[in-house]
């Protein structure tokens, strides 16, 4: 005869419950069935729940998944005041995944949506950091060098060793 029990691990703190101890039998009809989780209902509240559904796939370093709901909120809540940090996100995503045309494509409109010019300035960046990764060390250069132009002075100095370093790259493309 086969026991038709499933063992469960119980920590013996007594975590499970009072008088469960590690190596407990539990009858299969106990063992309560997973449920997927489900989004509120209140749709005021979904976004903020895909953004940081979409933040702890990030911290776990799962680009695609951690992509997927930045882009739920891209595309299906406009007007989420989590949209430009979910477009820079969902553009960091696609780096990590060494997709440089698809982040490409996610600053530009960011760039062209936005007002915040914190939010600009990180999408340029992130624009001369795709072109230099795409090994178009010119166009990288050209971004890094019109951020100098109208950074404040502690940035400056960076944007422009960056900018140098595009134009070592060019110079000596084996390095």
């Amino acid at each position: 005869p086969v026991d038709q029990g499933v063992s469960i691990p119980v920590p013996p703190s007594g975590f499970a419950g009072g008088g469960i101890t590690v190596g407990t039998r539990i009858e299969p009809e106990f063992v309560p069935k997973p449920r997927p989780y489900k989004f509120r209902r209140n749709m005021e509240n979904r976004d903020r729940q895909v953004f940081f559904l979409g933040q702890l796939y990030y911290s776990l370093q799962d680009w695609p998944n951690a992509w997927q709901m930045f882009r739920q909120i891209y595309e299906s809540m406009p007007s989420s005041p989590y949209l430009e940090e979910s477009m820079f996100l969902m553009a960091d995503c696609s780096i990590k995944q060494r997709e440089y045309d698809s982040a490409l494509v996610v600053l530009n409109r960011l760039l062209s949506r936005t007002l915040d010019e914190a939010w600009k300035t990180k999408a340029k960046e992130s624009i001369a950091l795709a072109y230099f990764y795409k090994e178009r060390c010119r166009e990288s250069a050209d971004e890094y060098l019109r951020l100098s132009q109208s950074a404040v002075s502690s940035n400056r100095s960076w944007y422009l060793y960056n900018a140098a370093l595009c134009y070592l790259k060019l110079d000596q493309p084996d390095r």
